[in-house]
């Protein structure tokens, strides 16, 4: 290339040279009109590179016009529905039967890993996730999904070994007071489902490349991480609330209204029953009330919005010459669709108007301007962009993994049972092990409260954003 040649015409004669040619090799049933190639050559003809504007301009035109071409008639409406349908029911959670099967099945993966003897077999790697991705298609609709071959999982660091939710106390006031402070660092969630990064990635493939972006990928393969997180920590939670009832009926048939023990026994154990159930309560409601207002009035909403634009297109025959795109009728120029990117607040309070998206055609310009402010609207609406609120989201997770991982570890109740050693005490003294455990639950609710009342406002956003929208 010639040094006055700038690198946006670069980029561009190397994109047009490559579609071009991928379409002949692939022997695609419609070539790139020869018509339109020849007005190209003359346009090339009549600039010199040295002309930089003038030559900067052709080139950009050429390549809006190979672009269109290939919308029309490589990349079709059909193939960017599936790919974003696919993209939706995978990263987007959408397939909630699905998305619960992939959890349960890597709960399954560690446990089988650390119950199983020392050695190579104990460790994951990446085809044990894929496997995995196998297994929990099973008995879904996903089971027939072609997609669903596109999907891998890898692992930044490499094989590793299961490791238990730790139980150590990280967390303290200031690590809120931190936060609230204005975190400028983005917070990562991909650590939180399998206990290392992990990553979920989407094979593309031409023509699709033309549509998806790196950048796109790396997008949902963020906001995968983050649902899925809150997704598994819901599960648990609502798990541990099933072992919690389940444990007080077996109990109550013994003990009938009272906890069983001494006097002074009796008192404590209910106290220590008491505010379990209550940590375990004020979790599941601020994780009903997220995840709900994430998966329903953000995704939901914004993945119909933008299929209302897509669906209702007619796409006009390619009819672009070198100054613009002419309509079939009268001749005017269109202009591409400006972006929505400097929303910055959720959807439902979003002062742009998709007014614009309906009156103009949908070409490939339009088409990428309408998939990137879907995303940056999801980014938006799920408090993902927030650097400081995803800070405190994360350390809300965690202290709720901290807390089921503990009642795991008693078996599943926060009492321990009568008969067991160290539950009961001579002279009407609390046993040591219903002390022990009310110290942990007194522990993890200290660490708690602050989040209190930051879960009440969250929550009384994500109402308020529900009703709106």
């Amino acid at each position: 290339m010639p040094s006055c040649v700038s690198l946006q015409s670069r980029n561009s004669i190397a994109y047009v040279g490559r579609a071009i040619a991928t379409v002949k090799s692939a022997k695609w049933e419609k070539q790139f009109p020869r018509s339109v190639a020849i007005e190209h050559t003359r346009l090339l003809d009549s600039v010199l590179p040295q002309d930089q504007y003038e030559f900067d301009r052709i080139i950009a035109e050429i390549r809006v016009t190979v672009s269109e071409w290939l919308w029309l008639n490589v990349l079709t409406q059909n193939d960017v529905e599936d790919a974003v349908d696919s993209l939706a029911n995978y990263f987007l959670l959408r397939n909630g039967e699905f998305a619960l099967s992939l959890i349960r099945e890597l709960e399954r993966l560690k446990i089988s890993r650390l119950t199983g003897r020392s050695g190579p077999s104990s460790m994951i790697r990446e085809q044990d996730l894929q496997l995995a991705l196998l297994r929990s298609s099973l008995g879904t609709s996903a089971q027939r999904d072609a997609s669903l071959s596109r999907l891998r999982f890898t692992l930044p660091s490499g094989p590793l070994r299961p490791l238990l939710p730790s139980l150590a106390n990280t967390h303290t006031v200031k690590d809120l007071s931190t936060s609230l402070a204005g975190g400028t660092e983005p917070t990562s969630f991909d650590d939180l489902l399998l206990g290392t990064p992990l990553v979920l990635n989407y094979t593309v493939s031409w023509p699709l490349d033309l549509f998806l972006q790196s950048s796109d990928l790396q997008i949902y393969a963020a906001l995968f991480a983050y649902l899925s997180a809150l997704r598994k920590t819901h599960t648990r939670i609502h798990v541990c609330w099933a072992g919690l009832s389940n444990a007080q009926r077996a109990r109550r048939r013994w003990t009938g209204l009272g906890e069983g023990g001494t006097v002074e026994d009796l008192n404590a154990r209910k106290e220590l029953l008491r505010y379990g159930w209550g940590l375990v309560r004020e979790m599941s409601w601020f994780l009903d009330t997220l995840l709900g207002y994430v998966m329903t009035d953000v995704v939901d909403v914004e993945f119909m919005r933008m299929k209302r634009q897509l669906l209702p297109k007619t796409i006009p025959p390619l009819s672009r010459q070198v100054t613009g795109v002419q309509s079939p009728v009268d001749g005017s120029t269109s202009h591409p669709l400006t972006s929505h990117s400097s929303s910055i607040l959720p959807p439902s309070h979003s002062t742009t108007s998709s007014a614009g998206v309906s009156n103009a055609h949908l070409d490939f310009s339009t088409l990428r301007t309408i998939h990137t402010t879907y995303l940056e609207r999801l980014l938006t609406g799920s408090l993902l962009s927030n650097n400081a609120l995803t800070a405190i989201v994360r350390l809300i997770l965690e202290v709720c993994e901290q807390f089921v991982a503990q009642v795991e570890r008693w078996g599943g109740d926060i009492l321990p049972a009568l008969l067991f050693e160290g539950s009961l005490a001579a002279d009407d003294k609390v046993g040591e092990m219903v002390e022990e455990r009310r110290g942990v639950v007194a522990e993890i609710n200290e660490v708690s409260s602050p989040f209190t009342l930051f879960a009440i406002v969250l929550t009384y956003v994500c109402d308020s954003h529900s009703i709106r929208s």
